[in-house]
């Protein structure tokens, strides 16, 4: 247990010793840190957005690009890591907003947004408009997730749990044999948006990802603004749903479809899943009568134990 990315994490492991300590897994989110936070200015991805051209990628900043350029191209551009000026201009980053941007202020930011101005050749990464700046917070967490596992799983450790700020993978079992569980946010009453505990889910070696509007927002007087932008409008979202859990075996890519879902809306959402074998999914969501109700995937109900 501990803080790091600007957010908590939890991992508990079972082995005969323990094999991995607190520095080493402090160690794995400093490196990580340096690659791609933007709370960092001295990281990669800080350096990368401040330069004109672009620049070298690292490992993991490469594997990270890769698989969000896939999520880009399978949601039609939904999901797009170069949202960073619009994320910024709503007030969603380290530095504070005196004002609500306007639409001429939006018109300006929009050409800058899309995963048409940037380009990987190999591990360079090129900017094709100089003012493009890349976000990855939609699947870094995910990704850091990944990073555990694969190093738990290298120093033989085959049973254990991550989760970091909500991202989460779980292998193997529990020494009574129990496979992990973990509770699953959703509405206790059709009037209350506030999700609590409804769920819980039996994890076999899979991950789980959940993005949600509830809780990560901005009160301007009247107006509760989601911190998920929509890269095609320019503004937070308004869709119906309030969060969406990702299930699948990537926490990478749960981690970035959790997120593509809040911007499609319920409808479409589940049109996704009904193309993607590999996805399931549940969905807290406020229906047209008003009331906060959920909804899942048939897939994800073969996980619920309640």
């Amino acid at each position: 247990m501990g803080q790091a990315q600007g957010t908590t994490y939890l991992i508990s492991y079972y082995c005969e010793k323990e094999k991995i300590s607190k520095r080493e897994i402090d160690s794995i989110f400093l490196v990580i840190d340096n690659s791609m936070s933007l709370y960092n200015p001295h990281s990669l991805i800080s350096q990368i957005n401040q330069s004109s051209t672009g620049g070298n990628l690292d490992p993991h900043f490469l594997t990270v690009m890769h698989k969000a350029i896939q999520i880009n191209e399978e949601t039609d551009g939904i999901f797009d890591v170069t949202v960073a000026p619009l994320v910024a201009v709503w007030g969603f980053s380290s530095e504070k907003i005196k004002a609500l941007p306007d639409s001429a202020v939006l018109s300006q930011i929009l050409p800058l947004v899309g995963m048409e101005n940037i380009k990987l050749d190999g591990t360079y990464l090129s900017k094709l408009k100089p003012k493009t700046k890349i976000d990855l917070n939609g699947i870094a967490p995910g990704y850091t997730v990944e990073v555990l596992a694969d190093y738990f799983i290298s120093k033989d450790i085959e049973n254990f749990i991550i989760e970091v700020g909500g991202e989460l993978r779980a292998e193997g079992k529990k020494p009574n044999g129990d496979f992990f569980r973990v509770g699953i946010e959703g509405p206790i009453n059709s009037t209350d948006s506030q999700a609590k505990i409804k769920h819980i889910a039996q994890l076999k070696g899979k991950a789980l990802a959940t993005s949600g509007s509830y809780r990560h927002y901005i009160q301007y007087g009247k107006e509760r603004l989601s911190h998920i932008i929509n890269p095609k409008t320019g503004r937070p979202i308004q869709s119906e749903i309030l969060s969406a859990t990702v299930l699948t075996s990537d926490a990478t890519f749960a981690d970035g479809y959790a997120s593509a879902f809040m911007v499609m809306g319920i409808k479409n959402a589940f049109q996704f899943l009904d193309r993607h074998a590999d996805l399931e999914a549940y969905f807290v969501y406020r229906n047209e009568q008003g009331k906060v109700v959920d909804t899942m995937s048939n897939g994800f109900k073969l996980v619920l134990k309640n």
